[in-house]
């Protein structure tokens, strides 16, 4: 078993119970970020942490107001980049109140120009869950690309090895992500900022690289699109290189005649984007799903994707078990292929219908369905909850509609998975239509050292099922 993957966590002591989390989400991936450097008498305390950061690839930064006023964290975030480790930044905590964390990060720079100046040029991604605008919003989903740095997890082979260039203000991330999401579903291959520019990365640079690529554009007007510098530059670049254009509205603009008229004046004002007006847009004047049929036509998407029963499906809860079933993930994806293994389905954007994007998985390509429970999956109630109903009880809980639909499908089957010390759940736990699961024998995955005999445990298992459907299917 390879030893755990070394990273410096580089943070002040105010905000020591988030390392603490970071720290334990990220062992239970097989990374280890040490954050409790021992300062031995004597030495100084500068040179253990040279030492610490000379032997690792990454710098993790915690940046907080405190952070970037305490002379030590601001000499580790020096000495990272002076020994040219890659710095991943991270906000976790909140700034000045009003204005955005790039003005105290460009006002530090100014001060301590060798530790600070250029970091508001790199990505980074909002750890604190105050600024929705940096990364993807929230701890959980920026934890998975910061992974993806540390230790990329495999993707999905695209059908279509053009590119897709998604654009969009961020007032429309919600439509732009599912717009993209769809895409990957249907194997593309896409370029999206949140999901493309790596945490540390000059995002500019990246922005350039990906435009660089991109043999379709896909740009999302609003009236805010149409007035952002960011948008109106890409657009620019995709008309210089002469890369096809395809302009898509959402529901909500195109629902609204007062947004689309702005949205039309708006675009009359800008000199990069008036061209605009020209094309026919893409609308959802019948459906999104026939919007979005239109547009994979129009990039050239192979809609003849491989029906073979043999997928994986991963039902997890990610305030319950994220951190370990990210890495099961990322050993089943290395092993089966990760267009083979379906995880993810809690990222629904909001407006997604759910069942669009799970069903079809589980009828058309999944053989085993694995539900990952941790010590918390039948018993986490949602906060201010004043009818304190477990969440799996909740009829529109999305991981007990994922486990009752692979239920009640003959042809899939079920494995429970229990981490971090779970146990099966009790029949009194559950809902009627997930009572059988108490019947199932669970397999047991644990953290290290023993993880990785018990991963081998279950793609066994895995392989055996996908065997007798093979088999089964065969004979029928």
């Amino acid at each position: 078993m390879p030893q755990p993957k070394q990273v410096f966590m580089s943070y002040h002591s105010t905000d020591l119970a988030f390392a603490r989390r970071l720290d334990s989400d990220l062992l239970k991936r097989g990374i280890q970020a040490s954050i409790d450097a021992r300062f031995v008498p004597g030495k100084s305390r500068h040179w253990t942490i040279k030492e610490q950061i000379l032997a690792t690839d990454c710098v993790i930064a915690c940046l907080s107001p405190q952070y970037l006023a305490d002379e030590f964290s601001r000499t580790q975030l020096f000495m990272a980049r002076a020994y040219g480790k890659r710095v991943l930044p991270i906000l976790v905590a909140t700034f000045t109140p009003g204005q955005s964390p790039r003005i105290d990060l460009l006002t530090a720079g100014q001060k301590y120009t060798h530790a600070i100046k250029g970091i508001e040029e790199l990505d980074i991604a909002d750890f604190s869950d105050a600024y929705p605008v940096w990364g993807l919003g929230s701890y959980e989903k920026n934890f998975e690309r910061l992974v993806d740095v540390i230790q990329p997890v495999p993707k999905p082979a695209p059908l279509n090895s053009k590119l897709i260039y998604v654009s969009y203000n961020w007032k429309d991330e919600p439509f732009a992500m599912r717009l993209a999401k769809d895409l990957e579903l249907a194997r593309a291959n896409v370029w999206i900022d949140k999901r493309n520019i790596e945490i540390g990365s000059l995002w500019r640079s990246a922005m350039y690289q990906g435009l660089q690529k991109a043999d379709y554009f896909i740009v999302c007007l609003n009236p805010d699109a149409a007035r952002s510098d960011n948008v109106n530059h890409e657009v620019l670049v995709a008309n210089m290189r002469k890369i096809p254009i395809y302009p898509v509205v959402s529901e909500g603009i195109y629902r609204s005649p007062d947004l689309m008229a702005e949205l039309k004046h708006a675009l009359a004002e800008s000199s990069e984007m008036k061209s605009l007006l020209d094309p026919v847009w893409f609308t959802p004047e019948v459906s999104y799903e026939t919007m979005l049929d239109d547009l994979k036509k129009a990039v050239g998407l192979d809609q003849a994707l491989e029906s073979r029963r043999d997928g994986i499906f991963i039902s997890y809860r990610r305030a319950d078990s994220q951190a370990i079933t990210g890495r099961i993930h990322e050993h089943l994806a290395r092993e089966f292929g990760a267009e083979n293994v379906f995880k993810d389905v809690d990222t629904i954007p909001p407006g997604a219908d759910f069942s669009v994007y799970y069903r079809k998985w589980l009828t058309g390509r999944a053989a085993v369905v694995l539900v990952v429970m941790g010590k918390l999956w039948a018993t986490m109630k949602e906060e201010n909850d004043p009818n304190c109903v477990t969440r799996i009880c909740k009829n529109g809980d999305h991981v007990r509609i994922e486990v009752a639909t692979a239920l009640h499908l003959k042809e899939l089957t079920v494995l429970p998975v229990l981490v971090d010390e779970a146990k099966m759940p009790q029949s009194a736990e559950l809902p009627q239509d997930l009572i059988r699961l108490t019947t199932i024998n669970g397999l047991l995955v644990r953290h290290d050292p023993d993880f990785g005999r018990d991963i081998e445990r279950l793609i066994k298992a895995i392989r055996a099922t996908q065997q007798s459907n093979s088999t089964a299917q065969t004979q029928g």
